[in-house]
């Protein structure tokens, strides 16, 4: 069995299935992985939480709606709306036509629910694996140079405590940059917030009140929703911002959980 991949903050997972036992049966397969389960009914909702949210992997059951074969709508969606989320399918079969399909239009890999108890974990942890890699190529070459250059700093560091020091350094520029970005539009909220030498606190306050002012943007960290599904932001997100248990989002779809006490939440 392949090792768990070390990681700094819990993986977010969405099961996407019309079985909502199955799908919890399949959460609870990926246990040593300590992560943060979120969950989604057809095709429809989970692309709706893939469009708002930040998750590291998303598991992809091919026979639910919309139709017979939601799952392979949901990825022509993901494709077609450039939503990088890596996915994984869960097929009743080996070798059938959809599952190749699905392999075609970009699911990373795929599971055969029957087999799921011995291949799924291994499938996830690799995935992720990839995955980490990639987020990590694409937050230090595309990401601006106001952030790109403290988040490789902090990568850069050999002991815990220069690291810890420098990834705090690299979340304030995060922070800066993001106010700075949405106080273009709304200046009398730097005359509000900047009355003393600004710190972390500060900029993180700019950022709230820039999101309470402006409707249509996302609760993280006053981004655009239009930009959540970028690869930028996703692997920005992926490799500083942790998702802990206990913290609160806003944005989730009305009934469902919007903070984890556990590693399975709704």
């Amino acid at each position: 069995m392949a090792e768990p991949v070390p990681t700094r903050r819990r993986p977010r997972i969405l099961l996407i299935d019309d079985q909502r036992d199955v799908a919890r049966t399949l959460s609870k397969l990926l246990t040593p992985l300590n992560a943060e389960f979120r969950f989604a009914d057809d095709g429809e909702t989970g692309l709706q939480r893939l469009r708002a949210e930040v998750f590291d992997l998303a598991l992809v059951d091919l026979s639910m709606p919309p139709g017979g074969s939601g799952g392979l709508w949901l990825l022509r969606q993901l494709a077609e709306q450039g939503i990088g989320t890596p996915t994984v399918v869960l097929s009743g079969q080996e070798g059938q036509d959809d599952t190749i399909e699905a392999r075609r239009i970009g699911a990373a890999d795929y599971v055969v629910k029957h087999k799921a108890a011995d291949e799924l974990l291994d499938i996830v942890i690799e995935v992720l694996a990839g995955a980490a890699e990639s987020h990590w190529q694409i937050a230090t070459t595309r990401l601006p140079a106001p952030i790109a250059i403290p988040l490789v700093q902090s990568q850069l560091q050999t002991d815990d405590v220069h690291r810890l020091r420098d990834s705090i350094h690299c979340v304030e520029s995060i922070f800066r940059f993001t106010a700075l970005a949405a106080a273009a539009s709304n200046r009398d909220l730097l005359v509000d917030h900047l009355t003393r030498p600004p710190a972390m606190g500060a900029w993180r306050s700019l950022c709230q009140a820039s999101l309470d002012r402006t409707p249509g943007l996302s609760y993280r960290v006053g981004l655009p929703s239009s930009l959540i599904g970028r690869p930028e932001i996703s692997s920005l997100y992926a490799t500083t911002l942790p998702t802990g248990p206990g913290r609160r989002h806003r944005g989730h779809a009305k009934g469902s959980a919007t903070s984890t006490t556990g590693s399975h939440c709704l």
